[in-house]
């Protein structure tokens, strides 16, 4: 049940997404990131975001956070967002934020929370 969020987690790690916190402003493109800023800012969300399991009812856990283990590897890739995406770092970051603050909400599998439009269209390849 942690697939989206793992999936924004993951996305923005290999982008280098994150905020101003992990060294990047949150106005820059994620389209601009670089892999070394990739892993600083991996690292900062995986510590924002701590992992955390959530009983949600009805016997479903969402799993959400990340312990920072794939943060190294993930960093050392190639920025793979397409040319025309025009998410920011703040926008990955708020996505992120979003579905942390309410892992229940991952449960149905479809309940994308709406500070995420703007990074899903950039993953999904739309460029919005």
């Amino acid at each position: 049940m942690k697939i989206h969020y793992r999936m924004v987690l993951l996305g923005v790690c290999a982008v280098g997404c994150g905020g101003s916190s992990g060294g990047v402003d949150d106005n820059e493109l994620l389209v601009d990131v670089t892999p070394t800023q990739a892993v600083a800012l991996c690292k900062q969300l995986s510590s924002d975001y701590p992992q955390k399991t959530v009983s949600c009812g009805s016997g479903v856990n969402v799993t959400v956070g990340d312990n920072g283990s794939d943060c190294a590897s993930e960093g050392s890739g190639s920025n793979t967002i397409p040319a025309s995406c025009t998410a920011t770092v703040g926008d990955a970051e708020n996505c992120v934020a979003a579905e942390y603050g309410d892992p229940c909400a991952l449960a149905s599998g479809s309940d994308i929370p709406q500070a995420c439009d703007a990074f899903f269209a950039c993953v999904a390849g739309s460029g919005s």
